[in-house]
């Protein structure tokens, strides 16, 4: 096969919003991924065809998958570097997990909408355009083995085996405001030689190794990766420095968006108090006391474990219960299977690294939802008169419902603006002579979605 081969990039295993029959895609930074509409440019039309039946043989295990093309030039063929490369599986691939959030835990077909690692693989394939043949490098890292002499659009490539069908179209919950900021960092020419970034890339690598799907992965090796990922993100590997390092990323990060906190939408609290009190033995065997917050005391827990299995060869407690003695839930973020809750941690963890705006996005979109309606409620208001108040009720249920709100103004809706609020929208009812609802904590993480 010829060395100046036009080469196809395609993630097989990245199910398409409508398949192939409706162009749809995403970009990220210089390159489109997804389906390309009939104005999108290929380097000739036998590339194409060829290309096309290339992709057509994923099909059968995998559904239609997405191709990757460049905003300038289409599909021309060319090569890209090899950290362009890089940069991209290792961005789509964070995205692709991350995406893993909006699947209901309850639902037992959850299962089959679950991306791992290898969902993310990136095909980057020479076409032979003079003769129609392919040539694959299969095997492994110690063990490679060149395939060749088979027809293009007779058989697909191997793809690792822990590869698995997603059964929902994966790439339209893809953020393309994390994957543009993933991307820029990565490649960014200002950032590659700082430690920031060469930790941020470390991170999310061991996040992808513990995320795959593959049985030859122990959960032992998953411990090791994610434990590894927090110290490359924090660059320490003293798990005390590493947890204040982990709490500080988050108070440095939401600092300017810390009226949408908290939210349900990442584990630690801006509320989390270092109250919490362990007893622990320094290397000269004396006992100290050492007050924790709700993070860090999870999280010198999950070292202990990573390190009962490096220095033990034994995994003896992957639950983890909050000492503190309530059961409301938003009181015990952290407990559950220190596995799940390291994956989820690291991966908000790595997004905080990018900024508030990355980190707290749909937070901040929520709140801006809820401020917009506040305003359309008060200048209806302006446009309509109350009607006449009924009897004061009781001050244990004297707040106003928003239907008790809208029934005043005398409508019935307003647009299709989301009627849940956060506590700061109700506050800013307060002019509409509904009185300020004083939200706990609890309550305000349950509104906020």
């Amino acid at each position: 096969m010829s060395a100046t081969n036009p080469v196809l990039l395609y993630f097989p295993a990245i199910p398409a919003p409508h398949g192939m029959l409706e162009p749809s895609s995403l970009g990220i930074s210089q390159w489109r991924i997804g389906v390309p509409g009939p104005n999108v440019p290929w380097r000739d039309d036998r590339f194409r065809r060829l290309s096309l039946a290339f992709v057509d043989t994923f099909t059968p295990r995998f559904g239609a998958g997405c191709l990757v093309w460049r905003v300038q030039g289409g599909f021309d063929g060319a090569m890209p570097s090899e950290d362009d490369l890089a940069a991209l599986q290792l961005a789509v691939t964070f995205c692709l997990l991350d995406a893993n959030d909006s699947i209901d835990r309850s639902d037992p077909n959850g299962g089959h909408y679950l991306s791992t690692t290898e969902n993310g693989l990136l095909v980057v394939q020479p076409i032979d355009v003079a003769q129609g043949f392919i040539t694959q490098v299969g095997g492994g890292l110690l063990r490679k083995v060149l395939n060749g002499g088979g027809r293009i659009g007779e058989a697909p490539i191997p793809i690792a085996e822990g590869a698995v069908r997603i059964l929902r179209p994966a790439l339209a919950l893809v953020s393309e405001l994390l994957g543009n900021a993933l991307f820029s960092w990565l490649r960014d020419p200002k950032r590659s030689y700082r430690r920031g970034a060469a930790g941020l890339r470390l991170a999310m690598t061991w996040h992808a190794s513990a995320l795959q799907n593959a049985r030859s992965v122990t959960v032992e090796q998953r411990i090791i990766a994610l434990k590894t990922g927090f110290e490359a993100l924090i660059g320490s590997s003293n798990s005390w420095k590493c947890a204040q390092g982990i709490r500080q990323l988050f108070e440095a990060s939401t600092r300017q968006h810390a009226h949408v906190l908290p939210w349900k939408g990442i584990l630690w609290s801006p509320n989390e108090k270092a109250d919490i009190a362990r007893r622990w033995q320094k290397k000269n065997g004396k006992w100290t006391v050492q007050h924790r917050t709700d993070l860090e005391d999870w999280f010198m827990h999950f070292a202990a474990v990573r390190n009962d299995i490096i220095h033990e060869g034994v995994v003896r407690h992957l639950e983890y219960r909050s000492p503190r003695k309530t059961s409301m839930p938003h009181l015990r973020r952290y407990d559950g299977n220190m596995f799940h809750v390291a994956e989820r941690l690291l991966r908000e963890a790595i997004k905080a690294r990018l900024g508030s705006h990355i980190l707290l996005a749909r937070a901040i979109e929520h709140r801006q939802r809820c401020d917009q309606l506040a305003a359309q409620l008060r200048d209806l208001l302006a446009a309509r008169p109350l009607a006449p108040a009924p009897a004061p009720a009781p001050a244990a249920t004297q707040a106003r419902t928003v239907d008790e709100l809208l029934g005043l103004l005398g409508v019935s809706e307003v647009q299709s603006v989301e009627v849940r609020l956060t506590q700061g929208a109700w506050r800013g009812l307060a002019g509409l002579g509904a009185p300020a609802v004083p939200l706990s904590e609890a309550e305000a993480v349950d509104l906020l979605d």
